[in-house]
């Protein structure tokens, strides 16, 4: 061939855009990416990595439930491919011998409830950890939530500590099996995280580390699981590879840790604040997980092991076909970040009253625990200390000649001194010789109090302002507080013994028109059929007579029997009308 042929065809106007004899294609390669899931944000339906045959594929349910399997999922700058196979030993892959195998495993989670669900995973997290009841139905529901995890705004985290022999272990291993796609690691760097997270699509692990007192003392972990409560945050990186490129990785799910016991830094307290803290201690379980999950071929072990993976194909079906599922907002008797830990859950478990019973209860009692801490916190103290000034000031106020420097101050500035000292009254201080305006105080948390201590956490947490005052004796160093703003914290510090759900939200608010809530219609089940019991004992008529239809009958008998159900069940008039609030 004339050499200056082949080049004109390989370089038409020297610029290289000629074509190769290797390629016959001027399109670009488009790069492929691993994922685990991926919806392209709601658009699509869930297209979940799985193995069948050894193969990866990715898998999804068409609007009739059934299942489509397919190799990739092209996008306009790159090709979206299965992120498990095989020998995918973290997090563990799905893995099905046939489609056939997978299509029956979806028809056994097609007759799956919550209230199934949380009865095989409580019953299996039992034979292997020996914990507080109420740390089980926590623990169990936790399990159950990852695998929707992506439906929901925000989360709380899980501290597991206990010394050694305590299960912390144990239970770490049994979410890695039974919770969604768990990356179970040991002493992880961020850099670790963030690599299994990726930067496609968020939700796509959870995670559980043990030995992990390094949680507050490396600033991008600490940034990591303090931003990674809620959806939508991420932390951008700087790739080198290729050349110099910015990327934002996806920080979002639900984390466990565990350890010895809790690092003694202040930097936790942000993490604490987004985290229930379970307290293991040694106990003594039915079964070592460790020995079913490698039994050296002990037969007694595999019964054990398949339960293990079925119950986890069935939860990962499951999630396929409920993925989609409406999960109505409900109210709760909490705010703030008391609402953001508790919330998630009972909206989850919201139409399983067996369960929902059961994690009202666990979380009312890790609730209380919290609150009680919180109680007792520098912040919650020093709260009390303002609020009572205030209460005194208005007192003073009121009378018929105030003291004028009271006049002056109002009813919302105190003098500097006047607030430590209230403060070293409340919280048995003492004062310290070598630091003037300081005092010690042996409350746990409190210790060293100084003026300045004082003054930012008046500044930042109530929006308190300095001023210097004149006075009869002289200028007085103040702070001023709105009493407005004052008030709005309350809520931060109040102490809810019980947390439930607004009865009239449940009916009015997440139930479709004409329609009762399932919670109160299982409730109304039962009271229906004790009414039909006295009926049938207090009539001569026959059984047909007592039948549903007795309930709609527009006569005066059938208005009352329907008046009492209703007002047993808080049902209100705007859901007989088939309306929707």
């Amino acid at each position: 061939m004339d050499i200056d042929k082949e080049w004109n065809e390989l370089f038409p106007n020297g610029n290289g855009d000629g074509k190769s004899k290797n390629n016959n294609n001027n399109k670009p390669t488009k790069r492929k990416i691993t994922i685990k899931k991926y919806t392209a944000k709601g658009t699509i339906p869930l297209h979940e990595s799985i193995v069948i045959n050894k193969v990866p594929k990715f898998v999804y349910l068409d609007k009739d439930k059934e299942p489509h399997f397919v190799n990739d999922i092209e996008r306009t700058n790159d090709i979206l491919v299965p992120g498990d196979t095989f020998d995918t030993q973290n997090p563990v892959p799905f893995v099905f011998e046939s489609e056939e195998e997978f299509k029956k495993c979806l028809d056994k989670a097609r007759d799956e409830k919550l209230d199934s669900l949380f009865e095989k995973v409580e019953t299996i997290n039992r034979k292997y950890v020996d914990m507080e009841p109420h740390y089980h139905v926590l623990l169990t529901a936790d399990i159950i939530w990852t695998w929707l995890q992506d439906r929901f705004g925000y989360n709380h985290e899980i501290i597991i500590t206990g010394d050694n022999s305590s299960g912390k272990n144990s239970q770490l291993l049994v979410f890695k099996f039974l919770g969604y796609r768990v990356f179970y690691i040991l002493s992880a760097s961020a850099s670790n995280y963030f690599t299994k997270m990726g930067n496609v699509e968020e939700g796509q692990i959870t995670t559980a580390e043990d030995e992990a007192e390094d949680i507050a003392r490396d600033k991008e972990k600490r940034n990591l699981i303090k931003n990674g409560y809620a959806s939508g945050g991420s932390i951008p990186k700087v790739e080198l590879e290729g050349g110099r490129k910015s990327d934002d990785w996806l920080v979002y799910c639900q984390k466990w840790f565990a350890m010895e016991e809790l690092p003694n830094d202040r930097q936790m307290k942000g993490i604490l604040d987004r985290s229930f803290v379970l307290r293991f201690l040694a106990g003594d379980p039915q079964y070592n997980i460790k020995d079913v999950l490698n039994s050296a071929g002990d037969p007694k072990f595999k019964p054990l092991y398949d339960e293990l993976i079925d119950t986890r194909n069935i939860l990962f079906c499951w999630r396929l076909l409920h993925h989609d599922d409406i999960i109505p907002d409900v109210k709760l008797n909490v705010k703030n970040r008391s609402a953001e830990l508790t919330k998630p859950l009972i909206r989850l478990f919201q139409n399983s009253p067996i369960a929902l019973e059961r994690i009202l209860d666990s979380l009312s009692k890790f609730m209380t625990e919290r609150n009680e801490a919180k109680a007792a916190s520098f912040d919650s103290m020093l709260y009390k200390v303002i609020e009572d000034l205030i209460n005194e000031r208005k007192e003073e106020l009121d009378k018929k000649d105030p003291i004028p420097d009271l006049v002056t101050l109002g009813k919302t500035t105190f003098a500097n001194a006047a607030i430590r000292n209230c403060c070293k009254n409340d919280m048995d201080g003492m004062d310290i010789e070598d630091k003037p305006g300081a005092f010690w105080s042996p409350l746990e948390g409190i210790g060293t109090v100084t003026q300045t201590r004082i003054t930012s956490t008046c500044k930042s947490r109530f929006k308190a302002e300095s001023r210097s005052v004149r006075l009869s004796d002289g200028t007085s160093r103040c702070l001023e507080f709105d009493e407005k703003s004052f008030r709005k914290v309350k809520s931060n510090y109040e102490v809810v013994k019980k947390i439930e759900i607004d009865p009239v939200t449940l009916v009015t608010d997440v139930t479709l028109p004409g329609r009762i809530h399932p919670f109160y219609g299982e409730i109304m089940s039962e009271k229906i059929a004790s009414i039909s019991t006295v009926l049938l004992e207090n009539s001569t008529k026959n059984e047909e007579n007592c039948t549903e239809t007795t309930f709609h009958d527009t006569d005066e008998s059938g208005d009352n029997l329907l008046q009492s159900v209703t007002s047993e069940t808080s049902v209100t008039n705007e859901n007989e009308k088939g309306e929707q609030n």
